[in-house]
């Protein structure tokens, strides 16, 4: 169903998870895949992050059972780069030369 109203890639669970762990792991993934990383490798990190990390998780929620339920469907790339924002003062300048134009044009 997602497929065909056009989403690309859907993370799913096999079986329900804690709400807790879901949290740390998915505020990690999204860390993760904003720094580049595709999505399947993300998720592995924030999986990897979460079983490591003491801060993160304790030893009752390394179970699998926790953390191991995720997983990725379809596009696995990673997020689009978003496209580089223009100078404001870029702007500013073809504005003053537009202006510029107009004025030595209609000037006489």
């Amino acid at each position: 169903a997602f497929n065909i109203s056009g989403v690309s890639s859907v993370m799913a669970t096999l079986w329900g998870i804690s709400d807790e762990s879901s949290k740390k792991i998915m505020k990690n993934y999204y860390q993760f895949l904003k720094s580049g990383m595709t999505k399947d490798l993300a998720l592995q990190q924030a999986q990897l992050t979460f079983l490591k990390d003491p801060k993160i998780s304790s030893p009752a929620f390394r179970l699998p059972v926790y953390w191991a339920a995720w997983i990725p469907l379809g596009d696995q790339r990673g997020l689009p780069s978003p496209s580089p924002a223009v100078p404001w003062y870029y702007l500013a300048a073809g504005l003053l030369l537009l202006a510029w134009l107009g004025y030595r044009r209609f000037r006489g």
